[in-house]
């Protein structure tokens, strides 16, 4: 990162600061107009994964059902559905800066 000219990194971790939620739309409004202007050059992101890992037994998706299996428990959807909102705006944003 350094040698591309990146000399710092913006990490955000609601452990360390609970308003930058990502998944916020006022935070993904932040982030897009600031990656709008040229102000990163690269995205790295750990999206939460618990509905997404293979730990997770009894799988919840599966190659016909990437979005979750429909008899999942209420608890799981909720995660399911959290995990797909927020996979499909990172989606996005790899997409934009593959572009780039």
């Amino acid at each position: 990162m350094l040698e591309r000219g990146c000399p710092w990194v913006l990490c955000l971790d609601i452990r360390h600061e609970p308003s930058l939620d990502v998944p916020d739309p006022k935070v993904q409004v932040l982030l897009d107009l600031c990656s709008g202007t040229g102000c990163f050059c690269c995205l790295g992101a750990g999206p939460p994964c618990s509905s997404f890992s293979s730990a997770v037994t009894r799988p919840t998706r599966g190659p016909s059902d990437s979005q979750g299996f429909p008899w999942a428990s209420a608890n799981m959807l909720e995660k399911m559905c959290a995990g797909n909102l927020r996979s499909g705006w990172l989606a996005g944003r790899v997409n934009k800066y593959h572009d780039i």
